[in-house]
């Protein structure tokens, strides 16, 4: 495990990341790099692009950019009504079930989960009951017993990634778990990460069809017991030198998830100048909580192309259906390539 410098190194106001230039803040204390964009992976990335674009027809309602947006209405295994968020590329190649944060909706990532599907993806996000979008919402507290909450969020999620593999052949039955937030802690958690079993839950927490966790802005582990240490599968845990939302954690406790894990293939994306909400880029809570009383901050567009890029690489690697040793070898060329510990773009390997 490496762990950041200060983040006094950063540029903390993110006003211009300079991702293809040196990272010139304080004095040098070793030679530095920066992490720098791969025109290979560039050039990749364009060739996909053109690989998997079949445009339907303008007349089909709910596409656009290249994406199909959609709802579905199902009902959970404990015979509630659960809407999912349905986006996607025309022919998805990997599916992703991706958890929204507390008292936040699908709605509010559309810009994050729209991307992910050009890039040849099938996302379903469900609606979870602590959102402003649930047709019956519960208005929680973070002084409430949440375990009940926490019941439904896990009910919810088996039930939307059951629907997920069986709509993406090409996924051979797995599926990457992704998060924000309080949804990060729990796609941690499906992946295979340890927690308090919930009173009336009786499935497993963790998922075998997991195959490999983005977590976005994790809030550290002060929650239901939370365990990291056989969470196995490939990971990506992403903060900022401004993700102090609501632990007020510092960046090395958002990272706990990437240095308590199993090493290999565990990757840790700190970003100078990012906050809990890439500046309200997605995910402001709907919820008038107290919280909210945090000062708002214009999108920060820099570091949310940042994340993207590295996001892209490591779906590479761990979501496609290239044989393992395909896998292994975009993984050792793009995303370790671009790992570093000095400047606006932090990547750290394990």
């Amino acid at each position: 495990f490496f762990s950041p410098l200060p983040m006094d190194d950063f540029n903390a106001s993110g006003a211009s990341l300079g991702l293809l230039e040196r990272h010139k803040s304080g004095p040098s204390l070793q030679p530095q790099r920066t992490c720098a964009v791969p025109l290979v992976l560039t050039l990749t990335l364009a060739a996909a692009a053109t690989i998997f674009w079949f445009a339907p027809t303008a007349a089909v309602p709910n596409y656009r950019d290249g994406v199909y947006y959609d709802e579905l209405q199902v009902k959970t295994y404990d015979d509630r009504s659960l809407r999912i968020a349905s986006v996607s590329h025309p022919f998805p190649i990997g599916a992703i079930l991706f958890l929204h944060g507390f008292g936040c909706a699908p709605r509010h990532y559309d810009r994050l989960l729209g991307r992910w599907a050009g890039m040849g993806y099938h996302v379903l996000a469900p609606v979870f009951p602590d959102s402003a979008d649930h047709q019956d919402p519960i208005r929680p507290t973070w002084n409430d017993d949440h375990d009940e909450l926490w019941r439904m969020r896990l009910e919810d999620a088996a039930r939307a990634a059951d629907e997920l593999v069986a709509r993406v052949p090409l996924a051979e039955g797995l599926y990457l778990a992704a998060g924000h937030s309080f949804g990060a802690l729990q796609a941690g958690v499906l992946c295979g990460g340890g927690a308090t079993r919930p009173a009336g839950y009786s499935r497993d927490l963790h998922d075998a069809r997991c195959r490999s966790a983005i977590l976005l802005s994790h809030g550290g582990m002060p929650y239901y017991n939370l365990t990291y240490k056989s969470l196995a599968v490939p990971l990506l845990v992403q903060t900022g030198s401004l993700d102090f939302w609501f632990s007020k954690a510092e960046v090395q406790e958002h990272l706990r998830v990437f240095r308590d894990s199993p090493p290999g293939h565990k990757y840790g994306l700190v970003l100078a100048g990012a906050d809990h909400f890439f500046g309200e880029l997605f995910c402001w809570p709907d919820w008038p909580m107290e919280s909210n009383a945090t000062a708002r901050r214009p999108a920060q567009i820099e570091q949310f192309e940042a994340l993207q890029v590295i996001v892209a690489a490591f779906l590479q690697a761990y979501n496609t259906p290239l044989p393992p040793d395909r896998r292994a070898l975009w993984a050792m060329q793009t995303l370790e390539g671009m790992a570093c510990r000095r400047g606006p773009v932090q990547l750290l390997l394990r």
